[in-house]
């Protein structure tokens, strides 16, 4: 949370994307999928030091899943 006295605003908001064969089993669905699914999977990202893939892996964290 931000210091007492600070108003955090988003400026941007980022979709993800998951890429899969077609038939894999998380490609069927609502088009929505928890984090935790994506637990052991292999994962192709971005460099480390780049924001979203940063976000990837607190989302991953926060959900006790690790690629």
């Amino acid at each position: 949370p931000p210091p007492p006295g600070v108003t955090v605003e988003p400026l941007l908001v980022e979709e993800l994307v998951l890429a899969t064969a077609v038939g894999h089993r998380l490609s069927e669905g609502s088009g929505r999928l928890a984090v935790a699914e994506l637990a052991g999977r292999p994962l192709i990202s971005s460099a480390p030091a780049h924001p979203p893939r940063r976000g990837v892996e607190s989302a991953l964290a926060e959900a006790g899943a690790t690629p």
